[in-house]
């Protein structure tokens, strides 16, 4: 149980990582 919500919240940091990254470069290449 402990493990699967570590794995869960794991998943969503990565998410959340991926997405600002994702928002920069965007970002990046427009300018």
């Amino acid at each position: 149980m402990i493990f699967a919500v570590s794995l869960l919240m794991a998943g969503v940091m990565v998410a959340v990582v991926y997405t600002a990254e994702l928002e920069m470069f965007g970002y990046d290449f427009v300018k």
